[in-house]
């Protein structure tokens, strides 16, 4: 129950820093 926990907030980690990602590299190709 507890690695099950540990994977699902390791991917949504991931998960996440890709969104802030995505959201940088497009507003980058927006202004430029």
């Amino acid at each position: 129950m507890m690695q099950m926990s540990f994977h699902l907030s390791y991917f949504q980690l991931i998960n996440g820093i890709d969104n802030v990602k995505g959201e940088l590299t497009f507003k980058l190709t927006f202004i430029l």
